[in-house]
């Protein structure tokens, strides 16, 4: 093998993994199932206008004294 083709090598290793690395993070930090997303929604939005107002928006229903939020 000579040089360059040693170097051609390196370089389309170095390509695939800056572009696996690059695909790894961008599904790792755009995930829209990220795990505590409803309890976010739930604690954040639906629980503080169904107090406030007595509408759950943007749920269809929350019931504080049982616990949940639908």
């Amino acid at each position: 093998m000579t040089w360059q083709q040693i170097k051609y090598a390196l370089l389309l290793v170095i390509v695939i993994l800056v572009a696996a690395l690059g695909a790894w993070q961008y599904y790792h930090t755009s995930s829209p199932t990220h795990p505590d997303a409803l309890w976010g929604i739930v604690s954040e939005k639906c629980v503080p206008n169904q107090l406030q107002r007595g509408d759950p928006a943007p749920c269809s229903e929350v019931n504080t004294a049982a616990g949940y939020g639908i």
